[in-house]
Formats: C-alpha cells, structure tokens, sequence
C-alpha cells in the first residue's frame, strides 16, 4: 500500500503542476514519507486541495478547511485545530438558535389554534402571516456514531509480554535482532518506524504466527490477547455480515442484528458479503469482535486506516478508557499523541524504548539531534581508554589548579570549547520545554525542571571559567 501511494504521488508530482488534488495521499504512508509530503506542500507555490482523515497532517498543511455537511459546503479559516474551535462555536451557536426558533414556532402555532375563531382572530391571521414570511432554519445535523466501548479487562499476569533476545525476520533475512523488551499490565504503546522495517513481523512473532530467529517472544499468564489485523484475515469475504457473526460467536439473530446495528449496519447491510464492504466497514467489524472476544491485551495493526475523523476519535477514546494492554502498529500521529504513554521505536534494526507519548518521543529525538549536531562530524568519538578524555581533563584542571604550558593549554581548549557546545544545546532544549506551558502543570515537574536549569547554567559557567584560564596559557605561545 505504502509503494503504490508513493508511486502514485511521484505521478502527480513530475508533473510540475500549478494545482494538485490529493485523495487520502497519506493512507499507508509512514511517518517519514507524510513528514517528506507536508514539507513539500508547505513549500508548493500553487493550489491544493486535499481529502484526508489524518489530522495532523491537516493541521501542518492547510490554511482553509472546506466541511460538507447536511449537503452544504462551509468553509472555515485556519488549519484543522482552528477549524474545531471554529466548528463547536458555530454549532453551539446554530443549536441555541434552532431551538430558540423551534420555541418561537410552537407558542405562535399555539396562540393561533386558541384565538383563530374569537374576537382575536384578525391578531391570529397576523400571526399566520408571520410564520408563512418566516424563513425557517434546518435543523442541526446530528451525526450517526456507532458505538465501541471495551468491557473490563479480566485479570492478568504484571508483565504482559516479554521479549528476551529476539531476533525477527525470515530466513537469513534479520529485520530486528536483540530485543529485550517487557510490556506491564495497563502500557499503552505505539509502535513506530518506516514502512518495510519489520513491525508486521515483530507483530506476528509476537502472536506466534511466526517463529523467532533467535531469542523468545513469550505472553504472561492469563493474557488473553484479541488482534486486530490490517489484512481483515478474521473476516470470511464470502460470508454475509449476519453469518460470519452467527457462525463465530453463535449469537441468536435479534441479538446479532442489535450488535451489527450499533456499528452502523442496519436492515439489508447485514446480508451484504463482507467482500464487498469499505475499509472502514471492515474495520468497525473487526473492532466489534475485539469488543466481544473480552481480551485483556489489544495488538492493533494500522487500526485508524480508512476510518474517518469521527470513527477514529471513538476508537481513540474507547482505548483510552480500556484498563488493559495495548500495542498499536500506526502512522497516525495524532493518534498515537492520544493513546500512548510509551513509544518503540524500529531503528537500524533494534527496538528504541521511549517512556512517554508522541510529543515526548519528539523531544527526546530533538535533543538527540541536537547533541550530534553540536558535536563536529570530524571530531574521534572519545572513549574512556583514549588519552585525556574531555572529562578527565576538566576535572583534573579544576582539582590540581596547576599552570600548564602554552602548549597543553592549546590542545585542552577545543575539548573544553566542545563540552561547552554540547551543554548549551542541553540549556536550549530544555529552556524550549520550560516555555511550554504544559510543562508547569505538575509543580514537582516545574521545580525539577527550573533546577535542572540551574544546573547547567552552573556547569556552564564553571567551563567558562576554565576555558578563559586556558585562552591565557595558550596566548602566551603566540606571543
């Protein structure tokens, strides 16, 4: 899927056009290649429109939201997030109306019923007259959703699932090698990483489906595990929607017919083949199973995928009230940012552990990038063994307070001018988290965060110290 919409966009693109129209251009996109498609658009000189469920990708690439609705088009200024302030508004505003007028028409419907035959029937006929000039206002579209609320999750085991020097892949084709992981009852995590990485894979070793290279992959006790697969492989595409339920859970009709209504399957929709079915119909079948199967631990493959706007904010919130585990599989941001509270990450070829949602995994990579980008690219990587190691020096300067010759000033500096770079790119990342008012939420938070500061302000000021005694030493073989 991921190939051919790259394919596709490639198509569209060579073109050099002045205007483009993109139909879900990030369905089975990873978030490397969505991330490449927003900077291009954002720096694309000509017209876009765009049809898309992801919204994060919205907010990054749109200036006007267009929303079709009870068959009229309104359009909102701004990008995704400005358009929901501007949505609940306007509807606030259009209900209170509504019902305002709904009011108005009852009580004049009413005076005229009681006074159309008496002295005040020439007041009634006015008031007739008025309601027949009123120009009356549609009533406010209600949406229908269908319903997806996880039972309790039954009792399990306090580590869900252990991974123990795994190695996944097929054949001597090693796609993730030395995982040692251990997921706990009630984690949430994303699984994250490019297309073609192996999260299928780890997936499928994961459920027994495939065997590890090497290592284990092993479930605790009393987990009981409901997998939701992009492929759809639980649903028989030649069944009906009402046999393929009667026949797996052996429901009786009415009961059945009552399930598949509350997903949105009304009438004649339950004896449609599931072959025939959308993406999100399929989905939302799938999803109702998970709902019956009453698993404790949720593996989810690309769950999101074809599910409109509304359809994922209801599966965001159902996983984010469901008590159990959950491992998720997906390229939507915006989604992970609501239901995870922890992100591995597939980067050449192992496991990254992030302890935090999609907002932190993007901090942690930032000052990563920092770090590496602080540091020159010509620069050894010191070890510990290696002669005068960065830390030794300055302390070993600090601690004897010596006089070193012009010479040995000299080749201390650039260590010492290193170590600075690299705690100022410290001091600029967090000075960035200070300024995020989210981080002062937690007082704990914001006082650990003021004297991690502190800290390095000092750090800083004390290499300062140390580099100007340096600069003296070494001015004096210049001279």
């Amino acid at each position: 899927g991921g190939q051919k919409t790259r394919m596709m966009l490639a198509a569209a693109l060579v073109r050099q056009p002045d205007f483009l129209i993109l139909d879900e251009p990030t369905n089975h996109l990873d978030i490397a290649m969505t991330e490449w498609l927003e900077k291009y658009l954002q720096e694309f000189k000509g017209g876009l429109l765009v049809v898309s469920h992801d919204r994060a990708f919205l907010d990054n690439i749109a200036t006007r939201i267009l929303e079709m609705e009870g068959g009229h088009l309104t359009s909102f200024k701004g990008n995704y997030s400005k358009y929901l302030v501007q949505k609940e508004l306007q509807t606030a505003t259009l209900e209170a109306a509504y019902a305002s007028q709904q009011d108005y028409i009852a009580r004049t419907e009413a005076y005229i019923r009681r006074f159309k035959a008496g002295i005040k029937s020439k007041m009634a006929r006015g008031r007739q007259s008025q309601l027949d000039r009123l120009e009356r206002m549609d009533a406010p579209v209600q949406h229908e959703e269908f319903a997806l609320r996880l039972p309790p999750a039954p009792e399990s085991a306090e580590r869900v699932l252990i991974l123990d020097n795994l190695s996944v892949g097929y054949g001597d084709n090693v796609l993730l090698h030395d995982i040692d992981l251990v997921l706990r009852k009630g984690e949430k995590v994303g699984l994250l990483g490019p297309n073609g990485t192996g999260k299928t894979t780890l997936l499928k070793t994961v459920l027994g489906e495939l065997p590890p290279l090497k290592g284990t992959a092993q479930i605790g006790n009393r987990v009981k595990v409901g997998y939701f697969s992009q492929s759809y492989e639980r649903l028989a595409p030649k069944q009906t929607l009402l046999d393929n339920f009667l026949v797996e859970y052996g429901f009786t009709e009415e009961r059945t017919r009552s399930l598949l209504g509350g997903m949105l399957f009304h009438g004649d929709d339950v004896f449609k083949e599931i072959g025939t079915l959308s993406g999100g119909q399929k989905a939302r079948l799938v999803l109702l199973k998970l709902v019956l199967d009453g698993a404790n631990c949720l593996v989810l493959d690309e769950p999101t995928n074809h599910l409109d706007i509304m359809a994922r904010e209801t599966v965001e919130a159902a996983l984010t009230a469901f008590d159990g585990t959950v491992l998720v599989v997906s390229h939507d941001r915006y989604f992970i940012n609501e239901i995870a509270d922890r992100i591995w990450e597939l980067e050449d070829h192992r496991v990254c552990d992030y302890k935090g949602n999609y907002d932190f995994y993007l901090e942690e990579k930032a000052k990563r990038r920092l770090l590496q980008a602080a540091v020159p690219s010509s620069a050894p990587v010191q070890r510990k063994a290696a002669p005068e190691p960065i830390s030794s020096t300055v302390k070993s300067f600090g601690r004897h307070k010596r006089a070193y010759s012009p010479q040995e000033a000299e080749k201390l500096l650039a260590k010492v001018e290193l170590s600075i770079r690299e705690q100022e790119a410290l001091l600029g990342v967090l000075e960035g988290r200070m300024a995020d008012p989210a981080s002062h939420t937690d007082p704990e938070a914001s006082a650990a965060l003021a004297a991690e500061h502190a800290a390095l302000q000092a750090e800083i000021e004390k290499l300062m110290l140390r580099w100007e005694k340096l600069m003296t030493a070494a001015e004096a073989l210049q001279e």
